[in-house]
């Protein structure tokens, strides 16, 4: 998986495998095969999209990521990294995506999608099943262009992560009082559960404050 020039928002570079083991052909055999992603596909969703202070709106948004991994063995279904280590990688900047947000079950709110990546991750499989996988924690850097021309960062720790499911990190992100909370969804299975990561302060500062960067940490 070559993350050079990366774009954010991308879903062409979604993708799909199974490896069937052990299998003998018989004659006329008909074998159904399910395929699976090997991503964690993390988005990012806020509520206030269409009432920031001042009719600004967004222009763009980028991702940095950490922990991230480019290489799967197909066979064993075991992600690695072709430098040794997980690698910090960023999805450069682009457009909203143009699909809607994740249903967030219980919320009575509509979510804007701010961002969306796939990301490579497993490295420990469960009961030999390829497209099984323990959960893994990646570190996330959104930032956000906003039209006045300054940039809204914030930093997000230990966001879970797990193969074929969907981490949904949602709330009020642009504006105060801002709630992020973080639901990892199985894309094709269920049950979700959700982790309310903390409030934290307003990003005021996006509008008012002199200099071009308001940086949240979580």
């Amino acid at each position: 998986v070559s993350y050079e020039g990366a774009v954010a928002n991308d879903e062409g570079r979604d993708a799909f495998f199974q490896s069937i083991k052990n299998y003998t052909a018989e004659n006329s055999a008909s074998v159904p095969v399910t395929l699976k992603r090997p991503f964690a596909q993390v988005n990012f969703g806020t509520a206030d999209l269409e009432s920031l202070p001042g009719k600004v709106t967004v222009s763009n948004v980028s991702l940095k990521v950490t922990n991230v991994y480019d290489r799967l063995d197909l066979f064993s279904g075991v992600a690695s990294a072709s430098s040794g280590e997980p690698a910090e990688v960023t999805f450069a900047a682009a457009d909203l995506p143009k699909q809607a947000f994740p249903e967030i079950k219980g919320s009575d709110k509509t979510y804007s999608y701010l961002e969306m990546n796939y990301i490579l991750t497993g490295t420990d499989i469960v009961d030999n099943d390829v497209q099984q996988a323990q959960g893994e924690l990646v570190e996330c850097t959104v930032t956000a262009a906003l039209s006045s021309g300054r940039n809204a960062v914030f930093n997000i720790n230990n966001v879970p992560v797990q193969r074929n499911y969907r981490t949904n990190i949602y709330g009020n992100l642009l504006t105060a009082p801002a709630e992020f909370n973080v639901v990892i969804d199985p894309i094709f299975n269920t049950p979700d559960y959700n982790v309310v990561v903390s409030d934290v302060a307003a990003l005021d500062a996006a509008f008012n404050a002199e200099g071009e960067t308001a940086n949240i940490t979580l």
